[in-house]
Parts: C-alpha cells; structure tokens; sequence
C-alpha cells in the first residue's frame, strides 16, 4: 500500500494536467481578486475584502478537479500499470485506494494552492478580510473537504472507464450536472416568503394599491428540509455556500462530505473488483 501511494505521490508532481488544473483554479480566484480591487478603486465608498472575492473559484472546482482525476488516473490504463500492479501480488482493493487517496490529495493541493494565491493578492490589494478568523478557517477547511469528496466520485468514474476521452467527458459531465443540481436547488432555497410590492390590479385593469403577498414558490416544511439537505449535501451546493460565505448549516458540511465521499468510494471500487483489467 505505501509503494502505490509513493508511485501516486511521485507521479503526481510531474503531472501536467494536475498542474495547469491547480493553475487554473487558482487563476479564477486571482482574476476575483484584481476586479474587485478594481471596484474599490473605482467607488471611494465601497469595501474590498479578501473573502468576498477568493471562494469564488468554489463553485467550479468540479469542472477542474474532474478533468485532473480522470487524466491522472486513465494513465494507469492506458500503461499497463494497474495491470502490472494486480500481476506483481498488489490486491485490488489495495489499488483502488491508493488511487483515490491520491485523487484526494491532488484535489486538496489545488485548493490550498488556489487560497494561498488569492490570500496572497488580496493581501496587497484589498482591505483584509471581513469574516472572524473561525469563520475564516471553517470555510477553507470545508473547501477541502468538498473538494476531496468531489474526487471520491471522479475517482469511481476514471477507475471504471479505462478510455481517457471518455472518462474526462463523463466526468466533466457529472461536475456540470452536480452544479445545475445545486443551483436548482440554491435558487429554491433563496426564494423570498412574501413578494414585496406586489401590484393589484383590479376588474377594470387600473393599478389600485401595492402590496405585499405570500410567494407560491417559496418552499417550507419537510420540503424545505429536503432542498437543505441536497444543498448541503452536494459539493457543489457547499461551493456555492462557501463563494456567498454562507455557512448557516455549516457543522454539518464535514460529515455530509465524509458520507459522500465514502459513499463515492464504495460505488467505485463494487463494480471495479470484478472489472477485467487489461
């Protein structure tokens, strides 16, 4: 198990896409970073903190961490090396998690290699930061923890579907998917419980008064528990949380993110023990 993780380890600094996808990432928050600045500059009145511009990058991390894992781990096919790993006595499961504790830890170094970039320009451009130091710390803690679990669901992908066009394009698909889900359900969410300023309109057609009326769209009860919890179940939907800095349901975060992960791993590795490795 410690040679598969060290080959993962050693392979994954020389990895190119793992580089231009950290790069990538961080790019985002750096451009949050420059525009927001450039606002402050450009209203006297207005404040630019440095955590309203750097989880911007949060919501996408699926996009960049699912095209990363899926070509770091098609390699293991496309060489022979998970063949040659199952031949030489390694076990299967031994396999599969070393490739998803490397996927975690690829996913986890871009993140913290995005927040270092962003913290770091905002701490020359912008005014410091607004949330508390908790708050703060919470916040870049659960981007982690989304992010590994994240990987956990493109690790199951890549390591079933050994073509690397075909792993990538699933998993960008999925990413896309996992974030339509979570805006769907955010926008839900975000629906006001009255309509302020409602027009009335009466028989005649002549506006009569404003008021305000209760929104037929805004959701309440067990079904508003419901869009919470696919919210804050999904990465995405924490990555949207976390780019707002939203965080009211915030202590539940790392273990929905543990569930998913664990969840992710166990539907990967089921069908890849009897997949025919060639």
């Amino acid at each position: 198990m410690r040679r598969l993780m060290r080959a993962h380890v050693s392979r994954l600094w020389k990895n190119g896409p793992f580089r231009l996808g950290a790069a990538g990432m961080a790019l985002i928050s750096i451009l949050n970073v420059v525009q927001l600045a450039f606002e402050v500059r450009k209203y006297a009145d207005m404040n630019g903190f440095i955590d309203e511009a750097v989880f911007g990058f949060a919501p996408l991390m699926g996009l960049f961490i699912g095209a990363v894992v899926s070509m770091f781990l098609s390699v293991e096919f496309s060489d022979g090396g998970l063949r040659n790993k199952l031949i030489v006595g390694h076990r299967r499961g031994s396999a599969y998690l070393a490739a998803l504790l490397g996927s975690a830890l690829a996913a986890a170094l871009m993140v913290a290699v995005t927040l270092l970039a962003g913290v770091a320009l905002g701490l020359a451009l912008l005014d410091g930061f607004e949330l508390p130091a908790a708050g703060l710390a919470a916040l870049m803690l659960n981007c982690v923890f989304s992010a590994v679990a994240l990987s956990a669901i493109f690790t199951a992908i890549a390591m079933n579907v050994p073509n690397r066009a075909a792993s990538v394009i699933l998993c960008v698909t999925v990413a896309i998917l996992l974030l339509w889900v979570a805006s769907y359900a955010g926008g839900v969410l975000d629906e006001p419980e009255m309509m302020e300023n409602y027009l009335i309109i009466n028989a005649d057609g002549v506006p009569e008064k404003m008021e305000n009326l209760p929104n037929p769209r805004y959701v309440q009860g067990t079904v508003r528990k419901v869009y919470e919890f696919i919210y804050d179940l999904l990465p995405t939907g924490q990555g949207l949380q976390i780019a707002n800095c939203e965080g009211d349901r915030i202590a539940r975060w790392p273990l929905l993110s543990a569930l998913v992960a664990l969840l992710g791993g166990v539907a990967g590795y089921i069908p890849f023990r009897r997949r025919d490795i060639r």
